[in-house]
């Protein structure tokens, strides 16, 4: 029974170790992905060093709206006065800059900058002949990595920057615990901590399992080493594939919410800043669950777009849209603008569904397919290949949260883009101190013969700046929710669109 017993514990706490183990592995190579990522611009800031802040502040605005993750990038010659892409010279968005160093770039952890005093910062310094430049870098980009533990069944991280703090999963920072040691232990269960260090950076990632993961692994060893104790490495992976078995089950209920008619749509107009009116809606899938109510897109949909019912959810959004919108009596040239994953696009005879579907249909608006920028950039070739595909068919192509992960020219200049839609961290603030962003992304739009559509616009202020710096389009709830079918028929009938 002993024997039994504590094979059982001794495997279970195998399993869980190793599993939290790699997610910290994978958590820990994505924090140094980003890290590199922005090191690699400052070839592109290092020769504003020389320069005054006058003569440079514009380019500096502009560069530093292309560098993905970053809010402010600052220039600190040696002799000279400091320049700062947000505030030019009159300061920082930080406190305190770093001392200048001829060493290595060196990181650090803010709890908060001067305009934003509840969220916390990364700031990434880099040495250069003449000073250096320092990036202050959103810290909500490192605790959507971390919740990727979360979701992998863990009950929390955190990333550690020694002697600095730490940042939790949920964006919150502390400070640095006198006991915390990189180091990994060997206490077995590791119920309370995992780490693992980064090779390149003085950071560590901590990963704290999930107690009731442990239990529920245990208890599955004592179901079945009984007999098997000789076989617990074997098992182990068993153990390991069921404890995600909550994939599946939602997989499963999304299956079944399409059989039954559990999903339904509601449409977001899209507004023209000149004249006021509507020029086209986007269509966004709502679960009505028949145990948990009305379930959020963002609860299930990064598990869809990893399964094979992508492709029938897709297909169902433009079927129902094209089917409801019908029922409208829209103006000449509308748009219903539909998001398409990549990953269903990459998917043997997808392209073709989609141009059937819309060919079908005698509309006399357009079709607009939507497609989230960071996953464009990470798209394969048949992806590519789709899209010209799209194209030919005669529907147009929208670039979705323009700046918010991977922004760069080699995007637009590998697609023809119709529209570009700026995300809304940057719409929240173009009222404040994000007006410079987004005209910086304006003005490239305009090189390039792109329209720009601003997201997520909640405030008269931001409305009235959004219209005086010239973007032409703009979407979110100040103009109107997401609405169904019966309701924006409604407001058509009545003519509210041209307020």
């Amino acid at each position: 029974m002993i024997v039994w017993l504590g094979c059982a514990f001794l495997g279970a706490s195998y399993t869980v170790e190793h599993a939290e183990h790699a997610v910290a592995i994978d958590l820990t190579l994505t924090v140094n992905s980003i890290l590199d990522t922005v090191i690699a611009s400052s070839s592109i800031f290092a020769p504003m060093l020389e320069k005054p802040c006058a003569s440079v502040q514009r380019a500096l605005t502009s560069q530093t709206s292309l560098v993905p993750y970053v809010r402010e990038v600052a220039l600190l010659p040696t002799h000279g006065e400091p320049c700062s892409s947000a505030l030019g010279d009159a300061g920082f968005l930080i406190a305190t800059p770093p001392h200048l160093s001829t060493g290595a770039p060196a990181i650090d952890l803010l709890v908060a900058t001067r305009n934003k005093a509840d969220t916390p910062v990364v700031t990434l310094f880099v040495p250069q002949q003449g000073g250096g430049v320092l990036y202050i870098l959103e810290g909500v980009y490192f605790s959507d990595v971390l919740r990727t533990a979360t979701r992998m069944g863990a009950a929390g991280a955190r990333l550690i920057i020694q002697g600095s703090g730490s940042l939790t999963d949920q964006g919150r920072f502390a400070p640095l615990p006198p006991d915390v040691v990189p180091e990994r232990s060997s206490h077995i269960p590791r119920l309370s901590r995992i780490s693992h260090a980064s090779a390149q950076w003085p950071l560590d990632i901590s990963v704290t399992p999930d107690p009731t993961v442990f239990l529920a692994t245990y208890l599955r060893y004592l179901a079945v080493s009984a007999a098997a104790c000789a076989t617990l490495a074997a098992m182990g992976l068993v153990m390991l594939r069921t404890t995600f078995s909550s994939r599946q089950r939602l997989l499963k209920d999304v299956r079944a919410g399409l059989r039954k008619n559990q999903f339904h749509l509601v449409y977001q107009p899209i507004t023209d800043l000149g004249t006021g009116r509507w020029v086209g809606v986007e269509a966004l899938i709502r679960w009505r669950h028949p145990r948990y109510g009305t379930v959020s897109p963002g609860a299930y949909m990064n598990e869809v777009e990893s399964s094979d019912l992508i492709g029938p959810l897709t297909l169902f959004v433009l079927r129902r849209a094209l089917a409801e919108l019908a029922q409208c009596d829209l103006p000449p040239r509308w748009r219903l603008t539909i998001n398409v994953a990549p990953s269903h696009l990459a998917t043997k005879g997808a392209v073709d569904e989609l141009v059937a579907i819309v060919a079908a249909h005698a509309q006399t608006y357009d079709v607009v397919i939507e497609i989230t920028e960071r996953q464009l950039l990470r798209s394969s070739v048949p992806v590519h290949r789709a899209l010209e595909c799209i194209r030919n068919a005669g529907m147009l192509l929208a670039a979705d949260d323009f700046g918010s992960e991977s922004s760069n020219m080699d995007l637009l200049s590998r697609f023809k883009f119709d529209f570009l839609k700026i995300d809304r961290q940057f719409v929240e603030h173009v009222d404040r101190d994000g007006m410079p962003f987004v005209q910086a992304i304006l003005s490239l739009a305009r090189d390039l013969g792109v329209t720009v559509v601003a997201e997520g616009v909640e405030t008269a202020s931001q409305a009235a700046t959004l219209q005086r710096i010239g973007v032409p389009l703009a979407q979110g709830y100040y103009y109107l929710r997401p609405v169904p079918i019966e309701t924006l028929s409604d407001h058509l009938a009545s003519g509210r669109p041209s307020q």
